[in-house]
This record gives C-alpha cells, sequence and structure tokens, in this order.
C-alpha cells in the first residue's frame, strides 16, 4: 500500500492523502504519513517524530504492522508511511 501510494504521489506530483479513505483505510490501514523532499528513510521519520499529529500515528496502541516507500517523481522523493492493524 505505501509503495503504491508513494508511486502515485510522485506521477502526480503531489503529496496528499487521496484514497486513503476510499483504498488504503477499507484494507486495513489504520493512519498514513506522508512526506515530501527527504533524501533518506531517517530523515522523513525525523520529520514525522517532531510533528505532534505524525508522531501520534506512529504510536498508536493498536499497530501491529507497517510499511514505508519512497518515490522519485518530478526531482522530488515522496515518501509514505502506512500503519496498519
Amino acid at each position: 500500500m505505501a509503495q503504491r501510494h508513494a508511486r502515485s504521489m510522485a506521477a502526480r506530483h503531489s503529496m496528499d492523502h487521496a484514497g486513503f479513505y476510499s483504498e488504503r483505510g477499507p484494507r486495513g490501514a489504520r493512519a498514513e504519513n506522508v512526506a515530501l523532499g527527504c533524501a533518506t528513510e531517517s530523515c522523513a521519520m525525523s520529520m514525522w517524530e517532531g510533528s505532534s499529529g505524525h508522531r501520534a500515528n506512529m504510536l498508536l496502541p493498536d499497530v501491529r504492522s507497517y510499511g514505508i516507500a519512497s518515490v522519485t517523481g518530478g526531482g522530488q522523493r515522496y515518501w509514505c508511511l502506512v500503519l496498519g492493524q
């Protein structure tokens, strides 16, 4: 799920949560974090950890699995973290 959404954002040159409620949520995603511009996974994780809302997603007590992916499009790197049950 994370890879598909990162690929979609890169193709559309748009950082967003498009399709979360209609696609990823019904397939088991509990929350999702997206980022733009970080060259490394540790950079994206640091950005999310520094944001109260994104950090809260990563600390949800019922999350049992996750997927993280990045794709480059239009000279930018798009990141998606999908957190599931």
